[in-house]
């Protein structure tokens, strides 16, 4: 239903709004080592996932393995994502931000499709990840 990608296009926004040059990177569609090529260079890290039987997507799941096993340097991390009918994926992809230290605002998961007044409060959680 694009949930998590109308997710991932209001923090992208909400990052622009700030002054901060985005890369978006779709997981499904572009190979991890060329994401693991813009992520080791950014300051800001948004992974975001929608529920598949309770699990992240394997193409997250994918990603997240490869980076946690290359990063070394400290980054600013956001989590969120959309779910049907239960919640907890975005706290798995949290996970393993928190094993590494970074620092992060609450992870953000919303039921179904985001309305707008959701959406602003996901762009508000960008703007306290800044301030971190």
């Amino acid at each position: 239903w694009h949930s998590t990608e109308r997710m991932a296009h209001a923090l992208e926004t909400a990052f622009v709004d700030c002054g901060i040059q985005v890369k978006l990177c779709d997981l499904k569609c572009e190979n991890n080592s060329d994401v693991i090529t813009e992520a080791m260079q950014a300051k800001y890290i948004a992974v975001g996932s929608p529920t598949l039987n309770n699990n992240m997507m394997p193409n997250v799941a994918s990603f997240l393995t490869y980076f946690k096993g290359l990063t070394g340097n400290a980054k600013k991390f956001i989590a969120f994502g959309s779910y049907g009918w239960k919640p907890g994926v975005v706290k798995q992809i949290q996970q393993v931000y928190e094993e590494l230290g970074w620092q992060t605002v609450a992870p953000f998961e919303e039921k179904y499709t985001p309305k707008a007044e959701v959406l602003e409060q996901l762009k508000e959680r960008v703007r306290e990840l800044i301030k971190l």
